[in-house]
């Protein structure tokens, strides 16, 4: 869309652009994967987990792709009013596919208040944490009455050792078993993770200046807990405190891996319904 003047042309990209954007790339990603699954078939000295792994990112972008085409019906074709209480305000789409974007670039479970701290330092959106609580229930509703009427769910990550739900740490359904997975090291690995993908958004936000003076400060205040990152005042030291997060997960990493494999396997021998939503005493 664009809005033109006398003197200038301002392009306008709409939500239904932004889906259709993100759709593209998740094709061009799922078409490498593919490519990478082949390789791995026509080696005959390929493992089974690789080829697991292969499977398991080809399964992750289809579901990707079918929530993507599932949000682009309801942004041109379908009434706002059906999304109810979890929209914020007219023209804004739904609270809990902002949700499901947000923790698809973060890429581990998070709490309500990253996710929302995120949401703000990035786009400048309000996502109140007092209505996750509300959105985790109504999702577990939704699943139990239907789990294919929508392509992923907002749910609970799940202990590793008692497949308990973690209700203060969300994640995506259709995210591999694994990764929905808290063990003894991960939340320590998480939040090296997120701090990555907080530098990492540094370079998207463009002209944008309180963007990222909100991201440098949220980068700032995670990097203090990492050694080696640094401290003081004014604009942190980007290169310093990526090398430090990512020195740290090197070493802790490897562990949390293998310790959420094998729980992983588990919980696979469980019915479906028990690997989304977990156990509960």
């Amino acid at each position: 869309m664009e809005h033109r003047g006398s003197d200038t042309i301002l392009s306008v990209s709409t939500p239904v652009d932004k889906i259709r954007s993100k759709i593209s790339e998740v094709i061009r990603a799922k078409q490498d994967a593919l490519q990478k699954m082949e390789s791995v078939l026509s080696d005959a000295a390929a493992t089974p987990a690789a080829l697991d792994e292969a499977q398991s990112e080809v399964d992750h972008l289809t579901a990707q792709w079918s929530r993507l085409i599932h949000e682009l019906r309801v942004v041109q074709f379908e009434s706002p009013e059906r999304f109810g209480a979890h929209r914020n305000r007219a023209g804004q789409r739904p609270m809990r596919e902002q949700i499901l974007d947000l923790l698809d670039e973060l890429g581990v479970p998070s709490s309500p208040r990253v996710i929302s701290e995120y949401a703000f330092a990035c786009l400048g959106i309000e996502l109140p944490i007092a209505r996750f609580a509300s959105l985790r229930r109504d999702e577990e509703r939704g699943y139990s009455r239907d789990s294919s009427s929508k392509p992923a769910w907002v749910v609970p990550a799940l202990n590793s050792t008692g497949f308990a739900p973690i209700p203060r740490l969300v994640a995506i359904s259709v995210w591999p078993i694994e990764r929905r997975l808290i063990g003894p090291r991960t939340l320590r690995v998480n939040h090296l993770k997120i701090l990555l993908a907080l530098i990492g958004r540094v370079d998207t936000l463009g002209p944008d200046q309180e963007a990222t003076r909100r991201v440098l400060a949220l980068i700032f205040r995670f990097a203090r807990s990492v050694p080696g990152a640094g401290q003081g005042v004014g604009e942190p030291d980007l290169g310093r405190i990526r090398s430090a997060a990512e020195a740290e997960l090197q070493a802790i990493g490897p562990t949390d891996d293998i310790e959420r494999a094998q729980a992983a396997e588990r919980l696979a021998k469980l019915p479906p319904d028990r690997q989304v939503w977990g156990l509960r005493l």
